[in-house]
C-alpha cells in the first residue's frame, strides 16, 4: 500500500470517526435540551432524577434509566427505563414517542397483593397459569402536532404483563396552532397552586381548545391477558353462581345490552352478541372504533350532551364494537 493511500485513509478514519463523535453529540443535546425544557415547563426539573442516560444515534433516541419522579402527598413513582425517540421540533411541528417500562409506585406492597390473589386462586381450585399476578406498568406514549396543518396524533399503549392491554389511538384535524395554545395554557395551569384555584375562565380555554377541533378517527382496544376469567371465576365463586343461575345472569346482561343500544346507531347492533363470550371469559380483545368518513366537529359531539335530540350526530362517526 502506497503511503499516499495511507494517508488517505488515515484522514478518512478521522473524519469518520469525528463526524460520528459530532452527530452523537448533536442528538445527545437536542434530545436533553428538550427534555429539560419539558421538565422546567411542568415543574418537575427538581422532582425527577435518573441513574444514568445514554444516546443511540441509531434511531436517535435518549435513554434513562433508573428514572424516579417525586410526588407530593405519594410514594414516587419509578421506572426501570425511559426511552424518548421520534423527537422533532421546530415552530410549526412537534412530534415525539416515550417509552417507559417496569413503572410502578414505590411503597405499594406487590408481594403481599399477589399473596392475596395466589390464596383466592387457591380457594378456586385455579391452576398457577390461572392465577392473577400483578406486575409492573409499560407504556408508550406517541404524540404528533402540526400548527400549520392542524392535525393532531396521539396514541396511548398501557401493558401490565400477565393482567391486560390497552391501546388508544386519537387522530384530530382543524386544531391550528395547538401548539401555541397548548404551551399557553399549560403555562397558566402550572402557575396554580392548587386544583381549586382553576377559575371558570381556565377550564373554558382548553375547552376552546379541544372544540375548534374535528374527529377524524378513534380507537380503543383491550386485550385481556388474564384479568377477566380471573375475576369472572373468583366472582361466581364468591356468589356461589349455579352454572344455570349464571346463564341466566348472562341472558339478562344480554338484554340490558339491547336495550341501551336500541336507540344507537345500528353500526352497535352487534355488540350485544358479545356479551355472552365476554362473561363467559371467551373473548382476548375487544375494540371501540369511530371511523367517520368526514371528520365530526368535536363541537357538535358535546351538543348532544345538552340537547338529546342531536344524537344523529353518532351516526356519521361510523362506531362499532368488535371481539376477538
Amino acid at each position: 500500500m502506497s503511503k499516499r493511500l495511507q494517508l488517505i485513509l488515515i484522514i478518512a478514519a478521522f473524519v469518520l470517526v469525528g463526524g460520528y463523535f459530532s452527530a452523537h453529540s448533536y442528538v445527545e443535546q437536542e434530545i436533553q435540551g428538550a427534555l429539560t425544557r419539558w421538565l422546567e415547563e411542568n415543574e418537575l426539573e427538581e422532582r425527577m432524577s435518573w441513574e444514568s442516560s445514554s444516546v443511540s444515534l441509531l434511531d436517535q433516541s435518549l435513554t434513562l434509566t433508573g428514572v424516579t419522579l417525586t410526588l407530593d402527598g405519594a410514594d414516587p413513582l419509578s421506572a426501570r427505563e425511559v426511552v424518548i425517540s421520534d423527537y422533532l421540533e421546530n415552530a410549526e411541528r412537534l412530534r415525539s414517542r416515550v417509552r417507559i417500562s417496569g413503572l410502578i409506585q414505590q411503597g405499594a406492597e406487590l408481594e403481599e397483593i399477589n399473596q392475596m390473589l395466589r390464596d383466592q386462586a387457591a380457594l378456586l381450585n385455579l391452576s398457577e397459569a390461572q392465577t392473577l399476578q400483578i406486575a409492573p406498568v409499560d407504556l408508550l406514549v406517541v404524540s404528533d402536532q402540526n400548527d400549520v396543518t392542524g392535525e393532531a396524533l396521539s396514541e396511548f399503549s398501557l401493558t401490565m404483563p400477565g393482567v391486560i392491554s390497552a391501546d388508544v389511538h386519537l387522530s384530530m384535524t382543524d386544531l391550528y396552532d395547538l401548539r401555541a395554545q397548548s404551551k399557553r395554557l399549560n403555562a397558566q395551569l402550572m402557575a396554580k397552586t392548587t386544583p381549586e384555584e382553576l377559575s371558570a375562565k381556565d377550564i373554558q380555554q382548553v375547552l376552546d381548545v379541544l372544540l375548534k377541533g374535528s374527529l377524524d378517527a378513534f380507537s380503543l382496544r383491550l386485550e385481556d391477558q388474564g384479568l377477566l376469567p380471573f375475576a369472572l371465576t373468583a366472582w361466581r365463586g364468591n356468589n356461589g353462581f349455579s352454572e344455570e343461575q349464571f346463564t341466566q345472569w348472562i341472558e339478562n346482561s344480554r338484554s340490558g345490552c339491547q336495550f341501551v343500544l336500541y336507540s344507537l346507531p345500528e353500526t352497535l347492533a352487534p355488540t350485544c352478541d358479545l356479551v355472552e363470550p365476554l362473561l363467559r371469559g371467551q373473548l382476548r380483545e375487544l375494540t371501540l372504533a369511530a371511523s367517520p368518513q368526514q371528520p365530526v366537529k368535536l363541537a357538535e359531539l358535546f351538543e348532544v350532551t345538552s340537547n338529546p335530540a342531536l344524537v344523529t350526530v353518532f351516526d356519521q362517526l361510523n362506531l362499532s364494537i368488535t371481539g376477538q
